[in-house]
This record gives C-alpha cells, structure tokens and sequence, in this order.
C-alpha cells in the first residue's frame, strides 16, 4: 500500500503487472495474479511529486519524472532502476515516441 496520494497508474498486460506512483515520490510494482495483486518493489525514486510515468511499447521500460527535475528509467522485467537523468526543468510529462532509425527515444515536456 501506498502512504499518500496514488496519482499514477499503468496496467501491462504484456508483463502481468501494475505499476503504481505517488505524491510522495514512490514507485511501486505489482504482480497481477488470477484474482488479486501482489507485492513486488518498492522505490523511492523522487524526493517529491511524480508528474509523470510512462512505459515503452514493449513494457519493458518505464520512466518516470518528477517535480525533482529528474527522469528516471526502470527495467520493468526486472523491477530494477537503470538510469538516472538531471534535467535542469521541471518537466509536467513525459512519453516515449518512435523516431527513424532508433527503436524509441524518451520525450519530457517542461
């Protein structure tokens, strides 16, 4: 469970799992059984409000940004936190988009 506000929640039916985000910062991960979910990670991954999450076409990816002026990439299969950007805005959104001769490039909108 979370301890404040969720204000964010994505569904992956291609991994089975739902990922949950929070005023405070936190980033949950949850494993969607036949008739309920279970428990999977925890991260506090931003000192303060999450604006935004976002996964990749694939589910394997999400990223996340916060008030924090940070953007953070998880693997998703692993339920691992992989890269950390500082970003000197404070981005409101943020999506993952295709781009010519790339698989997909990160999107963050101030």
């Amino acid at each position: 469970m979370h301890r404040d506000i969720i204000n964010n929640i994505i569904a992956s039916n291609k991994q089975n799992l739902i990922i949950t985000s929070s005023i405070d910062g936190h980033i949950k991960f949850w494993k969607k059984t036949f008739s309920l979910i279970e428990f999977i990670k925890n991260f506090k991954a931003h000192t303060g409000l999450i604006t935004s999450i976002s996964l990749n076409k694939n589910h394997d990816m999400l990223v996340s940004i916060g008030v924090d002026k940070t953007l953070k990439i998880f693997d998703v299969l692993n339920c691992d936190l992989r890269t950390v950007v500082k970003l000197n805005f404070s981005p409101s959104d943020c999506d993952w988009i295709p781009q010519k001769g790339f698989d997909w490039q990160l999107l963050a909108i101030a």
